[in-house]
């Protein structure tokens, strides 16, 4: 992490509440997040790998209501969610950036680089398993869009040469 990055998580409200929370446990925010973040912007929510959320009761977190996907809470104005899968299930690398903070309060980010340098969509290898998984991905595609990123024209035909491959024509 650069001098610069780690700088602009400083200055994030919700990371300067965890660097200054006593006893934290390490935590893992993910996706969208992290990139606002490192962009200079306010997250409009903070998304948390499964196993790696602040102690709702230590944090003073308020439960809102939980979907099939996360538990969300509010900390006053920040929503926080507690995802219920993992980062490596995601659909492209960019949405893997995590960035950790641990009991020593030391920091620690993990983003693909080319994806975050070049605004690119990669979709991860879980985009090409089977069709319902690049179905997901390309349903993903505008959300990133909106964010300013693009995808290759292979890239995005490939994805939907999967979901092709998987229809039975003879139905």
């Amino acid at each position: 992490m650069t001098t610069e990055q780690e700088e602009l998580f400083k200055a994030d409200p919700l990371i300067k509440l965890l660097l200054e929370t006593e006893g934290l446990s390490t935590v893992k925010l993910v996706g969208g997040a992290v990139l606002d973040i490192l962009q200079g912007k306010t997250p409009k929510d903070y998304d948390f790998s499964l196993g790696y959320f602040p102690d709702p009761k230590k944090f003073e977190m308020d439960y809102q209501y939980e979907t099939k996907t996360a538990k969300t809470f509010k900390k006053g104005e920040m929503v926080l969610q507690q995802l219920k899968t993992l980062p490596e299930d995601f659909d492209f690398k960019i949405s893997q950036a995590t960035l950790e903070v641990n009991y020593k309060k030391v920091m620690s980010l993990t983003i693909d680089k080319t994806s975050f340098e070049k605004k690119i969509l990669i979709p991860t290898d879980k985009a090409w398993t089977e069709k319902r998984n690049a179905l997901n991905s390309l349903r993903r595609i505008p959300h990133w869009r909106n964010k300013g990123y693009t995808i290759n024209d292979t890239t995005y035909l490939s994805l939907l040469g999967v979901v092709g491959k998987s229809n039975n024509i003879n139905s």
